[in-house]
């Protein structure tokens, strides 16, 4: 969130959610990586506060025909966001990140936790403690909960797989049939959505990869 001007960003994301029909979840985290902040001339220290005013910024121009918000950093009155999005009262936004700070920006504003590359036991001590600071905060209804991991299908060519993506990450392995297992464990935890990275270098093992998705996992899961 803190790389780019929210209120353009905002613009953005509504025409998206305008030409999807109504289909954008928003992902949005604070970042990590302190070279591409100083490429950006973004100063690294203060991504926390810049994404709060950014996620504050973008829940009032969304919601509001005439928005008045002054933050630290921006000033909007009198203008007019144009088109609005197409969900009702907006899109929603899934925060990520796994530290305590983290949990609290979704529990003050966002609507939900996006998890990555993380276990079961992490992913289920993550949303228990997304769901405290929830209620704690006095939000009404109940947080949405997604995950973004990358997956290695037995079966398909095993040096195509880059292994500079995955180094270090939490990934899912084995058959179709075991990968599909474990995301129905992540279900069971709470997870409503899911994203899967292809980490694999090669165009074939790509498609590969999507289509063994496509046949044997989702009907898995989904089923």
């Amino acid at each position: 969130m803190p790389y780019r001007s929210p209120i353009p960003v905002a613009k953005l994301l509504a025409s998206v959610d305008v030409l999807s029909g109504g289909r954008l979840i928003v992902g949005a985290a604070i970042g990590w990586l302190e070279g591409e902040f100083d490429a950006l001339g973004v100063p690294f220290k203060e991504r926390a506060s810049r994404s709060d005013e950014a996620l504050e910024l973008l829940r009032t121009l969304w919601t509001q025909e005439h928005p008045k918000i002054q933050t630290k950093r921006h000033r909007v009155q009198d203008v007019v966001m144009s088109p609005m999005p197409l969900q009702k009262p907006r899109p929603p936004l899934y925060i990520g990140g796994s530290s305590e700070g983290a949990f609290r920006r979704v529990a003050r504003l966002g609507d939900g936790w996006h998890a990555s590359s993380t276990t079961h036991d992490a992913f289920r001590q993550g949303a228990d403690t997304v769901r405290r600071l929830w209620k704690e905060t006095g939000r009404e209804g109940s947080p949405y909960f997604s995950l973004r991991i990358p997956i290695l299908i037995d079966g398909v060519h095993r040096a195509a797989v880059d292994m500079g993506l995955i180094r270090g990450r939490h990934t899912l392995n084995g058959s179709a049939k075991q990968i599909a297992e474990e995301l129905r464990g992540f279900q069971a935890l709470g997870c409503g959505h899911v994203a899967l990275e292809v980490s694999y270098s090669t165009f074939p093992a790509i498609l590969e990869t999507i289509d063994l998705i496509a046949d044997e996992i989702k009907p898995r899961v989904a089923g």
